[in-house]
């Protein structure tokens, strides 16, 4: 899991540099997800919570 890239969708984070293969998603969120689905197979790991 730890060599699989990994990208963050977050409002508050802003740096992952201590997590392997990591990425904040800027931008867009829906438009940004779409682009990564067509590029490679995307899995959702982690929960959201409502603020």
């Amino acid at each position: 899991m730890n060599t699989a890239p990994k990208w963050v969708a977050s409002r508050t984070l802003t740096d992952v540099g201590t997590y392997n293969n990591s990425a904040v998603i800027k931008g867009e969120l829906t438009g940004e997800v779409q682009r990564l689905r067509r590029e490679r197979d995307v899995i959702v790991i982690g929960s959201t919570s409502a603020r």
